[in-house]
């Protein structure tokens, strides 16, 4: 995201994280917790671990008729990269249902640090690199006519 964002920065709040992160975060324009933000002809949308459901309705609501092309969620979906340690699916049907109703070509999630990889959902490229404190992450690029690439690494 930092070669599409002129080297800034995006962040979405965890479901462990204080709201004083949150706070911070705002103050310094890094938030996008039930936000698009546009940089240049690529529009990211946004939602935090904190309050997930009021980040899903006010996305609904400000992204009526509008492009997104990066969906960044704390959560995945519901049965995508969300199989955590003792085999139980995760995700929630509400990050699902509005990757489905934004259409993003890109979905960005962590959350479940058991299921790092890369799938594909309702024409919705997913990526959960993994927890960063293992090194991992991942290299992706937007291509010509919608294509994504991805590349999962470890440091």
């Amino acid at each position: 995201m930092a070669s599409c964002c002129s080297g800034r920065a995006l962040a979405v709040t965890g479901n462990l994280d204080d709201v004083a992160i949150r706070r911070a975060l705002d103050r310094k324009g890094l938030l996008l917790d039930g936000r698009v933000l546009s940089f240049g002809n690529l529009a990211v949308a946004g939602v935090g671990g904190i309050d997930y459901r009021s980040d899903v309705e006010r996305l609904r609501r400000v992204t009526s008729g509008s492009k997104v092309d990066v969906l960044l969620s704390h959560h995945p979906p519901k049965g995508v990269l969300d199989r955590a340690l003792l085999g139980v699916n995760i995700g929630l049907a509400a990050i699902g249902e509005l990757a489905r109703l934004l259409k993003p070509k890109l979905h960005l999630f962590g959350h479940v640090h058991e299921s790092p990889g890369e799938a594909f959902y309702d024409g919705v490229v997913a990526v959960n690199p993994g927890p960063l404190f293992e090194g991992r992450y991942a290299l992706i690029e937007m291509l010509e006519a919608g294509k994504v690439k991805v590349s999962l690494k470890r440091a």
